[in-house]
């Protein structure tokens, strides 16, 4: 599964920075903050994506245990539960990771609780209100396990959260497809800014 996260992340970068892609790697250490992946912006302005290989067996498991995003349905704000493939696990943290690359590299406005006010479209509005109560949650469980502050800025912040926007609405679009054949889809999608 690590290559096949590989292949995506390196896939998804070519197509959103088809003149400039960069370097996935992978490392022998465990992210700080607990994700398995990460986009890099080094000192001497190098960037990379990296894969943490400690560790990346359990915390895919411990995503994949869960095996379900959420999909709208019904009335506004409702989502149920749907099982995902790994296939769609893989494209969607590969779009996250992109999408970080992208708000490094352009100034691309970013999606936060307060973008459900100005967005049009239901099906967006949706998706940032349910992240938002993600989100909540997650700040509230980070503060109930005593985790540092550092940890939880690291994890529930704008960039993390417009990319957890971009993520969903990549899992919502390819739900029950072929990735592949969506890939202009999908990289309209991490290009999109907030209005």
């Amino acid at each position: 599964m690590t290559l096949r996260l590989f292949l995506c992340l390196e896939s998804l970068d070519k197509l959103v920075f088809t003149e400039s892609p960069v370097t996935v790697n992978f490392v022998s250490g465990k992210n700080p903050f607990e994700y398995f992946t990460g986009y890099h912006q080094r000192r001497n302005g190098e960037e990379i994506y990296n894969i943490y290989v400690n560790g990346i067996a359990a915390l895919i498991r411990e995503e994949n245990k869960q095996g379900f995003l959420y999909l709208p349905s019904g009335p506004k704000n409702q989502f149920k539960p749907a099982r995902y493939t790994q296939e769609e696990f893989l494209v969607c943290t590969a779009a996250h990771e992109v999408r970080h690359r992208f708000q490094n590299n352009f100034l691309v406005k970013k999606f936060s609780p307060r973008s459900a006010n100005l967005v049009k479209d239901d099906l967006l509005k949706s998706v940032i209100r349910f992240e938002e109560l993600v989100f909540e949650e997650c700040r509230e469980i980070y503060a109930k396990e005593k985790r540092s502050k550092v940890y939880i800025k690291g994890r529930i912040n704008q960039k993390e959260f417009d990319a957890k926007i971009i993520e969903r609405l990549v899992a919502i679009k390819i739900h029950g497809k072929n990735a592949y054949s969506l890939r202009e889809e999908i990289t309209s999608i991490i290009k999109m800014s907030a209005p």
